[in-house]
């Protein structure tokens, strides 16, 4: 699962300079195609993938993270 997403982010940041208004764009075809590859992968699984980018230039990263599910089929 590891290599599907290495993979990924290389066939669209490959070569790429950091440009702050294509970062949307590139979060979500990364996001997209990653998620589209580990569903052919036909395990029984629910998958939660996360993309961050941004520019290396020495400043910190702050984020926030929030998960939901249906307690109904999700089974927590």
């Amino acid at each position: 699962m590891e290599e599907i997403g290495k993979e990924t982010i290389s066939q669209f940041l490959e070569k790429m300079y950091y440009n702050e208004e294509k970062t949307k764009i590139w979060v979500s075809q990364i996001l997209d195609t990653t998620l589209k590859e580990l569903s052919k992968l036909n395990k029984p699984f629910k998958y939660v993938a996360t993309c961050t980018l941004m520019e290396k230039n020495g400043s910190p990263l702050t984020a926030s993270n929030i998960c939901l599910w249906d307690e109904n089929s999700d089974g927590y």
